[in-house]
């Protein structure tokens, strides 16, 4: 892939880039009251996007933040007991639906902020794009969560700011709340909530608590009931419920669209845990026992916020859909072809995007040439070595373009004969970070 030319579009980005200023000063100045008790300071020019029912979203310049209040992180279904850490929280907090991702706990960091040790997890949104979340625990018993999300190298500039507000998520109340926690050092924070919140957040399933109704339900063919987080297939897909296993309805819901959905006794249906708070399967999925057309209405749990865990690892690339296979698989060896999309995308760090003519920067649009495997995880286009993202078939690699500007490229396998994917490539203009990308479609043959 050296072979292409690139031509950079600094005057277009220019002509987009305002004037930036990075704060260096910590003062915070800015209190944004997330209620029951929680509270959490900004800067000054920070924007309140969203702060409602316990989720807040606030934007600067050059990084984005969502704040989750303990109050909402107990609606996640995060199944937290004596034994729990925050370093478990944030492996249980990535494997949530409806974009569950698998993290090892040795890779979240312990890091003190004030006199608190919180958990922090670092990572890689895209070429361009820093994350980093933080599982804090707060003086009422449960962990308060922040997600940021920055340009490349931003995170490190803004160091010093990003402390400051996570020092400052406080709560101010005078009450404790259950389930007991321990820091990421492991020191016992205890507390005793209102049973009302827990049952709320759980449906009365998270005991095994049953309808007054008798109502059992089956599936009659492996493979065919799929467990939900949630009544709909909107909500994330976690299992499907073991063939012929009768297990105990807690609830009934139905939509808007007619379909009707059964809360399901957790214990039965997931007997090796789930970290959902409540399990759902549609009623046209399995054969039911019993008087399941009065078991008790029960209210739809909480939609998580699609960005309460960092992007799926399922593969996809966004516009051009994504890997359907299972993880593990490589493209095929031999010629590939590929074509890149007719428009591309510019923006420098506070500035508009830019859509331009993808045959403007790269010369030609369309590349061929071979792919040769090096091992499970790797391959060759080219004289470019990808490799790939674990527990996905997603590849990401390196190249030089002709005038030494690096490019960063994601491969998506779909099939072992078709991938998707994206070029980025990364650059300064006025000590301002700049990017340029193009999605591409490539075919084997």
């Amino acid at each position: 892939m050296k072979s292409f030319c690139k031509r950079l579009i600094l005057v277009a980005c220019f002509l987009l880039l305002p004037v930036i200023a990075f704060a260096r000063d910590t003062t915070l100045p800015k209190l944004l009251d997330l209620g029951d008790d929680y509270s959490i300071s900004l800067p000054a020019d920070w924007t309140v996007t969203t702060n409602s029912q316990g989720v807040a979203t606030v934007t600067s310049d050059d990084i984005s933040l969502t704040i989750l209040s303990p109050v909402y992180m107990n609606t996640l279904g995060l199944n937290l007991n004596a034994k729990s850490d925050l370093v478990e929280v944030m492996v249980d907090v990535f494997a949530l639906p409806p974009d569950p991702a698998t993290i090892k706990a040795s890779d979240v960091q312990k890091m003190t902020y004030g006199d608190r040790q919180a958990a922090v997890y670092t990572y890689v949104i895209d070429s361009s794009t820093d994350g980093m979340v933080v599982i804090l625990p707060m003086s009422s018993g449960s962990p308060g969560y922040l997600s940021f999300s920055a340009y490349k190298g931003h995170m490190t500039v803004r160091r010093a700011i990003i402390s400051a507000i996570i020092s400052s998520f406080t709560y101010t109340g005078t009450g404790t709340a259950s389930p007991a926690i321990r820091n990421a050092s492991g020191t016992g924070i205890t507390g005793t909530e209102e049973a009302a919140t827990e049952e709320a957040a759980t449906g009365g399933a998270e005991t095994g608590g049953t309808s007054e109704v008798d109502c059992r339900v089956s599936a009659e063919r492996a493979d065919s009931a799929q467990l939900r987080v949630g009544p709909g297939t909107n909500r994330g897909a976690i299992s499907f419920l073991p063939v012929g296993v009768e297990v105990t309805v807690t609830g009934r819901i139905v939509l808007k669209d007619s379909s009707v959905w059964y809360q399901l006794d957790k214990a039965q249906a997931a007997p090796k845990g789930t970290a959902a708070a409540e399990l759902w399967v549609a009623a046209k999925d399995v054969s039911a026992t019993g008087d399941c057309d009065h078991v008790g209405d029960k209210s739809a749990p909480p939609v998580i916020p699609g960005n309460v865990a960092p992007p799926t690892n399922n593969g996809g690339n966004g516009s051009q859909g994504g890997a359907s296979t299972t993880p593990g698989l490589l493209p095929a060896a031999g010629g590939w072809v590929l074509v890149m999309d007719a428009t591309s995308n510019a923006s420098c760090a506070g500035g508009n995007n830019f859509p331009y003519n993808t045959s403007e920067t790269f010369d030609p649009t369309t590349y061929g040439d071979t792919i040769v495997g090096i091992d499970s995880n790797s391959f060759y286009y080219s004289s470019d070595t990808f490799t790939r993202i674990p527990g996905t078939n997603s590849f990401t690699g390196t190249f030089t373009y002709a005038d030494g500007t690096p490019g960063y490229v994601r491969f998506n396998l779909v099939s072992p004969t078709t991938m998707t994917g994206q070029i980025t490539v990364n650059y300064s203009l006025e000590g301002s970070a700049c990017s340029e990308t193009v999605q591409f479609v490539s075919t084997h043959g």
